[in-house]
């Protein structure tokens, strides 16, 4: 299993590059991200709702999502529309302990790939807009330390 990484790792900073092709590579680093969505978050019983490639140090714009019943993979996402703010209070697994309070869009569109290669639409309201938003975040190495106040 890829470890973790925890800031202030530089590679948690830098932007990831697109996947040109849906090939094995690609594959195993989405079984790393559902199964690192399977275990506990550190200090707590709870899972974590999404996962970002970068976070186990693979600087790919790929995601994982398990959130409500939904289960996303989500390989280089665009945002086609983002609209409203809220302030959602967030932490991360790759900032153990820490909570912030983040500006999020209230609603997010993105276009992205499946694992299957097929385009798809995503659509987030308020929490799960706010995952989206995260989860796109670490694509570009922006962390919510970056850009929310610590609580």
């Amino acid at each position: 299993m890829l470890d973790l990484l925890v800031a202030p790792d530089p590679r948690l900073n830098l932007p990831c590059k697109p996947v040109e092709t849906i090939d094995s590579y690609v594959r195993d680093v989405v079984q790393e991200l559902q199964n690192w969505l399977s275990r506990p978050a550190e200090g707590t019983r709870l899972a974590a709702a999404g996962l970002a490639a970068p976070q186990l140090g693979e600087l790919i714009r790929v995601f994982a999502i398990r959130f409500q019943g939904l289960e996303w993979v989500v390989i280089n996402p665009k945002v086609v529309k983002a609209q409203g703010q809220w302030v959602s209070q967030e932490s991360c697994m790759s900032l153990p302990g820490q909570r912030f309070l983040v500006p999020r869009c209230k609603l997010i569109k993105l276009t992205a790939r499946d694992l299957d290669g097929n385009r798809r639409s995503y659509k987030g309201h308020d929490l799960l807009a706010a995952l989206l938003e995260h989860e796109l975040n670490h694509l570009d190495g922006v962390l919510i330390s970056d850009v929310g106040k610590e609580v």
